[in-house]
This record gives C-alpha cells, sequence and structure tokens, in this order.
C-alpha cells in the first residue's frame, strides 16, 4: 500500500507507556460498533471465514460467505465484506471494488464507536486504498492513529499481527518513522510466541524500515523473512541488503556469495555488490573509509535513487579526468626491474576518489538499484571490477603500447 513519509516524534517510551498501561485492556475483545450482533451461527461462520482467509484459503472464504448470503442475507460486516473483496479479485471471481465501496460505508460507522477495533480502523483504511480514495484513507489512518495515541484504540500485546497493522496504520497515516516500533514489536512479539508473521507482511516491514533507514528493524525482517522464505532467492538478497545497511560487509559478503552463480537479476545483483564490497575493503586497508556523505554533507542515505544516479555518474567523470594523470616508474619488489604506478599526487588522488566512489557503490549495492544496467549506460563496469590504480595502470600500458606501435608503423613508413 502506498505510504508518504512525515517526520514523527513519537518514540519507543511512549510505546512502552501505552503499552504497559493498556495490556491488560488489550485483551478484552470489544463489539464491533453498535450493530445488533448477528446469530450465532452466522458469528461462527464468520469466524470460521477469518481462519481461513489468515490461512489464505480464499476459496473456502467465499464459499462461507456464500453460505451465509444465501441462509442469512445482509449479515456480512465491514471486515468480511473487504475480505470477500479481495478473495474475488484474487481468484479471479469478479471485481473487488462492491464490496470494497460497502467495507469502507460498514467500517466507517463502526469506527466511530469507541470500542471499535483495530481490525475496522485497519480494514477501512486497506479498502479505501483498493478504491484509490488516497486522501481518504491517510484521513482514516490518522483518525485510528489518533485514537491508539489517546488510548482508546487498543492493541492485544501479545498478537504480532496487531503490532504489524498497528505499525502499517501509521505508514498510511503519513508517519513511516512513527511505524517503526510497531512493527519492531511485531517482529519481537512474533519471535517471542513463535508465531511468524505472514510473508506479506514482513516484506512490508523490509519496505518501511528501507524508506525511512531503520537499519536494525531492516536487518530483524530481512532475518525473519529468510527464514519463513529460506529457498527464495529474493528473501537472501533482502538480508544481504539489511547487512550492507548495517555496515556489516562480512556478512553481506557471505549472503552474496550464495547467491553469485544465480541465474538473471539475483545473481547479477550479487555479483556488483561483492565488488562494491571487495573495493570499499581495499580502501579500508589503505586507510581511509568509503564515503556515507556528500561534500555538501547531505547523506548518500538521504539521496534518490535518480540523485545516487547523478553522483555515481559525476564521480565517474571525476575518474576519468584522473586517469589522463602523470605515471611513472617504481622499483618492482619481488623481481628485478620497474613497473609503471601512478605519480605520488595522483596516487593519493585515486585513493580518495575510490573512497568516494565505493560509498556510492555500497548505497546501490544497499538499495538495489539496477548497477548492472547503470554500468553498461555510463561506461564504468572496470571500475567496479577493479582498484582504480590497477585501472589507470592498465589505461596507461594500453596508451604506451599504442604509442609504440604507432611509432613502428611510422618508422616502416619512413623506410619505405
Amino acid at each position: 500500500m502506498r505510504a508518504s513519509r512525515v517526520v514523527s516524534l513519537l518514540g519507543p517510551l511512549f510505546f512502552a507507556l501505552v503499552a504497559s498501561g493498556l495490556a491488560f485492556l488489550a485483551a478484552v475483545s470489544p463489539a464491533r460498533g453498535q450493530a445488533a450482533s448477528p446469530p450465532a451461527e452466522v458469528l461462527d461462520q464468520l469466524e470460521r471465514a477469518g481462519e481461513a482467509y489468515e490461512a489464505g484459503q480464499c476459496s473456502r472464504v467465499l464459499a462461507i460467505y456464500a453460505a451465509i448470503e444465501r441462509d442469512q442475507p445482509g449479515q456480512l460486516d465491514g471486515i468480511a465484506h473487504y475480505r470477500r473483496g479481495f478473495c474475488s479479485e484474487f481468484l479471479g471471481r469478479g471485481p473487488g471494488r462492491p464490496d470494497y465501496q460497502a467495507a469502507a460505508a460498514l467500517l466507517a460507522d463502526e469506527v466511530q464507536h469507541p470500542t471499535a477495533p483495530l481490525e475496522a480502523h485497519f480494514y477501512r483504511v486497506n479498502a479505501l486504498l483498493n478504491l484509490e480514495q488516497v486522501d481518504q484513507s491517510k484521513a482514516a489512518a490518522q483518525q485510528a492513529v489518533a485514537a491508539w495515541k489517546a488510548g482508546s484504540l487498543l492493541v492485544a500485546q501479545d498478537s504480532p499481527d496487531a503490532w504489524f497493522r498497528l505499525g502499517k496504520l501509521f505508514r498510511d497515516a503519513g508517519d513511516g518513522p512513527g511505524a517503526v516500533e510497531p512493527f519492531r514489536r511485531a517482529l519481537e512479539t512474533a519471535e517471542k510466541r513463535q508465531l511468524p508473521l505472514r510473508t506479506a507482511y514482513l516484506e512490508r516491514i523490509v519496505r518501511a524500515a528501507r524508506e525511512v533507514n531503520a537499519g536494525q528493524l531492516l536487518l530483524m525482517a530481512s532475518k525473519e523473512l529468510e527464514k519463513v522464505a529460506p529457498q527464495s532467492p529474493r528473501a537472501s538478497i533482502g538480508l544481504a541488503r539489511a547487512r550492507l545497511a548495517q555496515g556489516d560487509l562480512n556478512g553481506a559478503r557471505e549472503t552474496y556469495g550464495a547467491l553469485k552463480s544465480e541465474r538473471g537479476d539475483v545473481g547479477m545483483e550479487a555479483q556488483y555488490a561483492l565488488a562494491a564490497i571487495d573495493r570499499a575493503e581495499e580502501v579500508s586497508e589503505a586507510g581511509l573509509a568509503p564515503m556515507r556523505e556528500l561534500a555538501d554533507g547531505r547523506p548518500l542515505s538521504s539521496l534518490s535513487i535518480e540523485e545516487l544516479r547523478e553522483s555515481l555518474v559525476s564521480l565517474v567523470k571525476d575518474v576519468a579526468n584522473a586517469m589522463s594523470g602523470p605515471a611513472i616508474e617504481v622499483p618492482r619488489k619481488r623481481r628485478p626491474g620497474t613497473r609503471m604506478a601512478p605519480a605520488p599526487e595522483l596516487r593519493d588522488e585515486l585513493w580518495d576518489l575510490q573512497a568516494r566512489f565505493s560509498g556510492v557503490l555500497l548505497e546501490c549495492a544497499q538499495r538495489g538499484v539496477p548497477m548492472r544496467e547503470w554500468a553498461i549506460s555510463h561506461g564504468f563496469a572496470q571500475l567496479v571490477y577493479s582498484p582504480l590504480e590497477k585501472v589507470f595502470v592498465h589505461q596507461q600500458r594500453e596508451r604506451r603500447e599504442r604509442a609504440l606501435i604507432d611509432v613502428g608503423e611510422l618508422e616502416s613508413s619512413l623506410q619505405d
């Protein structure tokens, strides 16, 4: 679902205070709205449909709702309408829009009651989003978040799904940073109770954490995603990116290393990421550090994808200019003779450029940008896969060989 980003002042302490103060209330399941309760038989069917929905059994969900509509017309509540709309679209059995509209209307009435449950707010916002009513969905999410802050909207403390839904409401309300704490609680509760979050929820948390640069949350969610989808290269790529975000180059190298032989985009991303790690480690060995912010003080993590690309292209131009610098001959270390090397001042410049370049490469790898496509478009693949000093020496050697060939051809033509 879509969510914009604004700054939130809500911190973990506030969450802890609310959680501790209301934990005993959250165990109570409040009644839904003020409408008359459906017959016991229908309540049982709605509960079974909810269980089937959580298990991803959409065919069973639709069959139960069809039976209710046949025997007890008009008894579906707002959440049931949302689930029927989703499952109808998912299975290709018809448009979901009529049910989303019914869900939005019914749940709008329900959430006006002070004891309306978290689920009612959650599915109302989802229905509005699926109806592409962006402004209304944001306002509805903000209403839910305000109710939670005021203490009238309760979260079951031992429910990972409930904490996830609160986090999503924060995101849908436009407060990406505010979503971090409930998402963290969702992951911790899931681990504590051995109730893994579904894959779709974990993927949303990974995206949310990446959007606000919440490195620790990103790592936690990526590790859980790899557990529930251990055979998924995509899950492993997510874990590798998270490890990069945490500065764990060794852990990222290990994860990418297991993926470099995969076919397609996954394998190519892993190969470029491993090269980026190599360049960064060479910089560290030289006593420098990969760049983390631009000369104007902006962190690389704050750049948009297009700004990141522009920074990379600008650096490639700087490197290209440096490659025309002076070369010298220096003694070989292990055998007689000399070898070509950049002049001392140029060598320092090349290492400074590699520190900047490797920092941008790591940020690109962490974001999962199409680095191969960029490298081909802008002609910098060689700079990714080799240290800049080595690239310089190689280019200087090629220039010298071309010059010798030109001289030889000139002498030959003069002799003729």
